[in-house]
């Protein structure tokens, strides 16, 4: 379903009225929850990072960067995290040292590498990243969560603009139906996860100076 498509669908439970960009709001606000509830693998992406040869972190790191899966080199071998707190402790003299990277870190949410690369240097970054908002305009193509599950988004948006209209009984049939789409949905996205879990490292706003993840 485009997003044409899903603005339609709401018009015909009644909401013809709610302005455009009130239901897109609304509509983004329900992606984004989705979105938010696992490390879904339509959200995993790949980016070759390189370096200037001066600067700890990368030239070109991702804006849409929202959890780290790993950094690897080009020979498949992993880099290390480490606490900005430890590294400091530990290389106190010597973090502006160049070098093959060994460990990566973060201070205030930036990636950083220890020991400093070198301007040839390129990393394998996977990570998972955040949803980019739609607009009306937006194609199916667009919309990272998979084609087969759009469903989701039109009764989660109908939960949100039911309980907008002061109409509890639909929106928490809607948000029933949401929740069992989403169960749905973990059901067959993350099979594979159940069988072999992969580590998603994420890190928390209270943790952001020292790099700390759980």
């Amino acid at each position: 379903m485009d997003v044409s498509e899903i603005l339609t669908e709401l018009n015909d439970h009644g909401f013809e009225d709610t302005p455009s960009s009130r239901k897109v709001a609304i509509l983004n606000d329900t992606i984004a929850d989705v979105c938010s509830r696992e490390p879904w693998p339509f959200l995993e992406k790949e980016l070759t990072l390189t370096f200037n040869g001066t600067d700890a972190f990368p030239s070109n790191w991702p804006s849409d960067f929202s959890k780290m899966i790993g950094i690897s080199n080009t020979d498949g071998s992993s880099l290390t995290w480490s606490r900005w707190a430890d590294l400091r402790k530990q290389f106190r003299n010597t973090l502006t040292q160049g070098g093959a990277p060994l460990y990566f870190y973060f201070v205030k949410s930036r990636v950083k590498l220890y020991p400093v690369p070198g301007s040839g240097t390129a990393l394998n970054l996977e990570y998972v990243c955040w949803h980019p908002e739609v607009a009306e305009s937006t194609l199916e193509a667009s919309i990272l969560i998979p084609s087969r599950h759009h469903r989701i988004i039109v009764v989660g948006t109908l939960s949100k603009l039911y309980a907008m209209e002061d109409d509890p009984e639909l929106s928490a049939l809607f948000k029933a139906t949401y929740d069992e789409r989403l169960r749905v949905m973990r059901e067959d996205l993350l099979r594979d996860q159940y069988v072999q879990t992969d580590s998603i490292l994420v890190f928390e706003d209270d943790y952001l100076d020292e790099g700390y993840y759980h």
